[in-house]
């Protein structure tokens, strides 16, 4: 049996009727289509911030280094006598100094105090969003026809799983930076 190239080929004659079942999952296919392609849009840009914000902190913190680094060797060739050098160094600005020297980054790493709950909280943010977006969509997939259903529903358990994931990621990092002591026990005052 001899079949005819151009039903292998393509041929307007030997199309087949689409079905509304294939037209919607051409729908679906280009909307997630889309969708990767947006993802990957907001990645690449992400991802050129934050080098541009690793690279803009790493110049101030080398600056400031440099800065520092430049005072402290001109305040150390002023003193003179031995005995002004250790009454320097015993004193609150000198121990300052020299703690600052032994342990570079030492101001930067003093106001990163908060990070546990800085981290804590924004893993609570993207969660509690994270969850709120994958109900959103279980509730509208009730409103598009059954193949985009079935999308839908693959795409809000995973927003809602990765929601649940985050918050519970939060209260790991919650109870382990309280067990490390990381976290402040008693709250900041306002005034001195």
């Amino acid at each position: 049996m001899v079949h005819n190239p151009a039903f292998f080929i393509g041929d307007p004659r030997f199309e087949a009727q689409e079905t509304g079942r294939g037209a919607a999952l051409r729908v679906v296919e280009s909307v997630f289509e889309g969708a990767m392609f947006l993802i990957g849009v907001v990645s690449f840009f992400t991802l050129v911030g934050w080098l541009g914000r690793a690279l803009i902190d790493y110049r101030t913190w080398q600056r400031a280094s440099k800065i520092q680094a430049d005072a402290h060797a001109k305040l150390v060739d002023r003193l003179t006598a031995n005995e002004d050098l250790l009454a320097y160094l015993q004193s609150p600005a000198g121990q300052r100094a020299t703690m600052s020297a032994t342990r570079p980054g030492l101001d930067i790493a003093m106001r990163a105090v908060g990070a546990p709950v800085n981290r804590i909280l924004w893993s609570v943010q993207a969660g509690v969003v994270l969850a709120a977006g994958g109900l959103g969509l279980w509730f509208a997939k009730a409103s598009v026809i059954e193949e985009a259903a079935q999308a839908l529903n693959v795409v809000a358990v995973l927003a809602v799983a990765l929601g649940v994931g985050f918050v519970a990621s939060a209260l790991v990092a919650y109870g382990l930076s309280r067990q490390l002591g990381l976290l402040e026990s008693e709250p900041r005052s306002t005034h001195a």
